[in-house]
């Protein structure tokens, strides 16, 4: 049995041109798990989905809020039995100290849900334009441009994954402690 290990030269090879599209992709798919379709203008099988899309990023706002509102309801009960935060070993139970500590978690949950409708309505409507642009403009730059531009979008991914699961870490130790 042999194995042919190299292509001969009367073969076509492909080569796959590098393009905007191509250097963000990292983002894309990042933005597709959260349910924020930044679908490329040639994405067809995008169009034949549209409904499943829509259906994907409804539920992951759903989660989104439900989260906020368990959330919230955890630190409802919090603010039934006492203290909320413990700062060098001084227990705040003041009504001041509460109402900073709401107010503190509606400004997070309000800036979390409003960036996700935000990505929801008004990016996407206007990513298609930006896509276009890019699109225009690829001539322009390199293949050796696109490459950087797609480790770039595969660090800050990656960047952004690795905070979250610190921030969720740090939180879970602190639920965790609480009780």
């Amino acid at each position: 049995m042999a194995i042919r290990v190299s292509l001969s030269l009367d073969e076509p090879q492909v080569q796959q041109t590098k393009s905007w599209a191509w250097s963000i992709f990292p983002l894309i798919i990042w933005t597709r798990i959260l349910g924020v379709n930044l679908a490329d203008i040639s994405n067809s099988s995008a169009k034949r989905h549209h409904w499943l899309i829509i259906v994907h990023g409804g539920f992951c706002l759903l989660c989104h809020l439900a989260g906020h509102i368990d959330i919230l309801y955890y630190l409802q009960g919090k603010l039934k039995l006492g203290s909320l935060e413990h700062s060098g070993g001084f227990n705040f139970e003041t009504s001041t100290a509460t109402w900073n500590s709401v107010i503190d978690f509606l400004n997070y949950a309000v800036h979390g849900i409003g960036t996700h409708v935000i990505m929801l309505t008004v990016i996407r409507k206007r990513w298609i334009d930006l896509m276009e642009i890019f699109h225009r403009s690829e001539d322009v730059f390199s293949d050796e441009r696109y490459i950087r531009i797609r480790k770039i979008a595969t660090f800050g991914v990656a960047y952004v994954i690795l905070l979250v699961s610190i921030f969720l870490n740090g939180w879970m130790r602190n639920c965790s402690v609480a009780h």
